[in-house]
């Protein structure tokens, strides 16, 4: 682990570890049901600094707790508003990925494909 990333890994520790001593299951506050659990991903990523990983695991959760038919805002548009940006940040990740693969191996292609 790198010296200068401990701090910014402590600090998500102790904002998970603050979260959950703070959240409540049972409340149908917005601090409760959406506040902290964001508070939660920022914490998550700050420890963990991988941003497809936690976009993922909130992906996932919010599609989990999505409820169209919900009289409550936060199940019928917060949460599949959440999964919709975290399938954004997926498509983003992985369509960068992509193409530093294929710019990584292109000249590699071309001088095999001159070869034949």
């Amino acid at each position: 682990m790198t010296t200068e990333r401990f701090p910014l890994r402590v600090l998500g520790f102790l904002l998970l570890m603050g979260c959950l001593a703070f959240y409540d299951a049972t409340s149908d506050s917005t601090l409760h049901r959406l506040g902290i659990p964001l508070l939660m991903a920022l914490g998550a990523w700050s420890l963990v600094q991988n941003l497809a990983a936690v976009a993922i695991g909130g992906t996932v959760l919010a599609v989990i707790h999505t409820d169209l038919g919900a009289g409550q805002w936060i199940d019928s548009i917060a949460y599949p508003a959440l999964a919709g940006i975290g399938l954004a940040v997926l498509t983003v990740i992985a369509w960068q990925r992509f193409t530093r693969r294929i710019a990584r191996t292109h000249d590699a292609r071309w001088s095999e494909r001159e070869t034949k």
